[in-house]
């Protein structure tokens, strides 16, 4: 048994409408080619999952709606990624249990405010280089980790590209991993019609031939991270200083940039990655 009988398990969930956004290993193996069965089966499975104390059912551009025991909250998020908002989904059962639990021996606890957790969860800010937003020349330049296909389609997914200049940072440190096939993973099709500015890290040349595959345009493809991140942010491979920035970037990548960044504007110290 994984938990002893008789304690209480609480569980969080996705809604219907938002589980192609988390696909699986199994889904992305399956997914050019499906079977009657195959979707038979996943259907079965699906109907014998425990019902979820907290449901995420949807997300938007900074805002999320949850379902909590039948009624739908819906919040403001200063998180980017899926997954993040789904985090928050798990955040948020632990946080329904022990004030559950809490309320047995307070009765000022009975009356739990779920207007409250959402209000929570609005407040809650990236960690550093995972959706982290520092401001330089006066435009918001947004760093997006990125380590695994799943990972990166689902930043990806949630990506508006039009709304702001691309640089993607890959590096092939021990900490990012050596082997970038994972790159070959990922869709880009959604840059195609934008391209991306600048294409930077050890592992830029690899990055740029993938996105040739997606006809996706990478303007600029060097291997200098540092004085790539910096000609992006003031503008020099956009024209436009003023833009609103986001680089995606493995871990070795990000630490970079970060550092980069630190020579032109205020970044927070974290004790790396500056």
């Amino acid at each position: 048994k994984v938990v002893p009988s008789g304690t209480c398990v609480r569980y969080f969930g996705l809604d219907d409408a938002v589980k192609s956004m988390f696909p699986t290993d199994d889904d992305l193996h399956n997914s050019s080619e499906k079977s009657e069965n195959c979707e038979d089966a996943a259907e079965s499975k699906a109907n014998n999952l425990p019902k979820a104390d907290v449901v995420l059912s949807k997300v938007g551009d900074h805002e999320a709606e949850f379902i909590l025991d039948g009624k739908r909250k819906t919040t403001s998020v200063k998180l980017d990624g899926a997954y993040n908002i789904f985090n928050a989904a798990a955040a948020a059962t632990v946080v329904r249990a022990i004030l559950a639990d809490a309320a047995k021996q307070n009765s000022a606890l009975q009356k739990f405010d779920d207007d409250a957790l959402m209000e929570a969860i609005s407040h809650v800010t990236p960690a550093f280089g995972r959706g982290e937003v520092i401001e330089v020349n006066g435009a918001p330049v947004e760093l997006v980790l990125v380590k695994n296909p799943i990972g990166f389609r689902l930043a990806i997914a949630s990506d508006h590209p039009q709304n702001h200049d691309t640089m993607i940072a890959i590096c092939d440190e021990y900490a990012d991993g050596r082997d970038m096939s994972w790159l070959w993973d990922v869709d880009f099709a959604s840059f195609s019609g934008t391209g991306v500015e600048c294409v930077s890290g050890t592992r830029a040349w690899d990055m740029a031939l993938r996105l040739q595959y997606d006809k996706v345009e990478a303007r600029n493809v060097n291997t200098d991270l540092e004085e790539d991140a910096k000609a992006f942010v003031n503008g020099d491979f956009s024209g436009n200083t003023k833009n609103a920035k986001r680089i995606y970037c493995t871990y070795t990548a990000m630490l970079r940039v970060r550092a980069a960044l630190a020579q032109l504007a205020e970044v927070k110290d974290v004790g790396v990655g500056k």
